[in-house]
């Protein structure tokens, strides 16, 4: 296992289904979430990409320095190596909430980010901690807004369901997604 990656493994209750796996990496993160929460101590403080491996008796926890693509694919190739039900990663995170956002603002911010900007400037953005759970069948994302004043640590509200690849229109995809889910899919 090279440097940049450390794993550790959790206790999880066994599963037998792919939905059973999801919810016990959907627990079991947002549970660590919490906890992390209830620990932090400057305004500053911040929450530390994790991932989840989740078989149908046992959890291993990834972390790493390495870049997030290099992330997903060695998760990835764990995934199938361990036999991998499914996969829950976590990240905070800046986004951009979209309500009634004119395409002139949205190409502007756009802009704004090609030339070096971060969204924590865009009177639009929220931060977050996002969860994304994983399986062959399904990708769910789900969010809880991260409160910060700067004066006392950072608070976190509730976590929703932002998007289910199984309950709605929702495309998740991407760079660091596709692997994961393509891993999933040889493993089953």
């Amino acid at each position: 296992m090279p440097s940049e990656f450390k794993r550790f493994g959790v206790k999880v209750k066994p599963t037998e289904t792919e939905a059973e796996a999801m919810e016990q990496a959907f627990d079991v993160l947002v549970t660590g979430v919490r906890g992390v929460a209830a620990e932090l101590t400057d305004p500053n403080d911040d929450w530390v990409p994790m991932w989840l491996i989740i078989t149908k008796n046992q959890g291993t926890f990834v972390t790493g320095n390495a870049w997030k693509h290099d992330m997903a694919e060695y998760v990835g190739r764990l995934a199938r190596r361990f036999g991998a039900v499914a996969i829950g990663h976590l990240h905070s995170s800046w986004m951009i909430v979209q309500e009634d956002m004119s395409r002139e603002r949205f190409d502007e911010i756009h802009r704004f980010m090609r030339n070096g900007g971060s969204l924590e400037d865009v009177a639009e953005s929220r931060e977050i901690v996002l969860v994304a759970i994983y399986s062959a069948s399904e990708a769910r994302q789900y969010q809880a807004p991260i409160v910060r004043d700067g004066e006392h640590p950072p608070t976190l509200g509730e976590f929703e369901l932002v998007g289910s690849t199984a309950h709605d229109e929702s495309r998740i995809e991407g760079a660091m997604v596709d692997p994961l889910i393509a891993a999933l899919k040889r493993v089953g």
